[in-house]
């Protein structure tokens, strides 16, 4: 992280008043919409609570052999307006993942976050009032460090000095197998299979950064948009680094800009511990990739003998209800526990 200090500016009466109308605008939003927001919540941990209870009477756990689940759906026809339960020590993305513009593939993940990180400067500023004048001061600071969002620095008080490129090559972006194939039982002739909806994977909250790729994986990646036109760089652990390259338009800019608030000389001891420049990009991965089994609730359709679609189960409240979590066997009710937990 870089650190610079700012001007030191006077606020007039003009500025005071501004300031102060400011200030009360965005108490006055946040009095407002702080209480909405508290409501929402709580009406929606509310509702996911109440299809809990509601599941956890009706559910019905889907067997491991389609001659089980032959009986099953005979003694129970209705079981399509039943919240189901079903779990495996196996699933399988229908399709792999495959980040096109990284020619990276993701094997048996069900779910990928591509997540990008920028080097950006953000301003701050204190304020101090002499108490024989009356006048304020305020002093503004800088620090330039990595942020998952772009910050738009042309409001700042040095934006020359301070300039953040808003460049984004490669947006955050959330790759979603169509499907995933739950395999259930040991014996191949009477094993049933599950067909997992995208819309239950959506649902993933245990998602792990990936840190490490394989020879195979950056060989493909050098061959990539990302990795010739995109101009990234491997540089371990699970990154990909793109250095900004300032254009000349964008350089004549900022000079332009340095020389009119006076900080084209502005050096100080900051400068000279930066871990990044402005505009610089790093993208990291995040997979949900259940290794130790999978258990799963929502709704059943049968589509053959041997096995049917899982997908989000719609409840008396119409409330949408499906869970995905990692583990063999897990019961509802923990599954249940760790979905309130998320949403805390």
């Amino acid at each position: 992280m870089s650190f610079r200090v700012g001007r030191t500016v006077k606020l007039g009466s003009d500025g005071v008043a501004c300031n102060n109308f400011i200030n009360n605008a965005i108490l006055i939003v946040a009095l407002v919409a702080l209480p909405l927001w508290v409501v929402y919540v709580e009406n929606n941990r509310y509702e996911m609570t109440q299809a809990f209870k509601e599941a956890r009477r009706n559910l019905v756990v889907l067997p491991d052999s389609s001659q089980k689940l032959t009986q099953l759906l005979e003694n129970q026809p209705e079981i399509s307006t039943k919240p189901v339960y079903a779990s495996s020590r196996i699933i399988l993305p229908g399709e792999n993942i495959v980040d096109t513009e990284f020619n990276l593939d993701f094997g048996n993940a069900l779910a990928v976050k591509r997540v990008p990180e920028y080097c950006q400067w953000d301003e701050t500023y204190t304020d101090t009032t002499n108490e024989e004048t009356n006048e304020v001061s305020r002093t503004y600071y800088y620090t330039k460090s990595w942020h998952s969002y772009r910050i738009n620095s042309l409001f700042f008080n040095q934006p020359g000095a301070h300039y953040n490129p808003q460049n984004d090559p490669f947006p955050a972006y959330e790759f979603i197998t169509p499907y995933a194939v739950l395999h259930s039982g040991n014996d191949s002739k009477t094993a049933v299979q599950y067909d997992v909806s995208s819309a239950i994977i959506r649902k993933a909250t245990t998602f792990k950064s990936k840190q490490m790729f394989s020879k195979d994986d950056y060989t493909r990646f050098k061959q990539s948009y990302a990795g010739t036109d995109g101009d990234f760089r491997p540089i371990g652990q699970g990154y990909f680094y793109y250095a900004h390259k300032r254009s000349m338009q964008a350089s004549v800019f900022k000079i332009a800009l340095e020389v009119m608030e006076g900080s084209i000389l502005d050096y100080q001891i900051g400068d000279l511990f930066s871990v990044c420049n402005a505009g610089d990009i790093r993208i990291r991965f995040e997979v949900f990739e259940p290794k130790g089994g999978v258990s799963v609730i929502g709704s059943f359709q049968q589509t053959s003998d041997n096995g049917g679609i899982i997908d989000t189960f719609t409840n008396s409240r119409n409330f949408p209800l499906g869970i995905i979590q990692e583990g063999y066997k897990m019961p509802p009710k923990v599954m249940f526990k760790n979905k309130l937990r998320a949403k805390s």
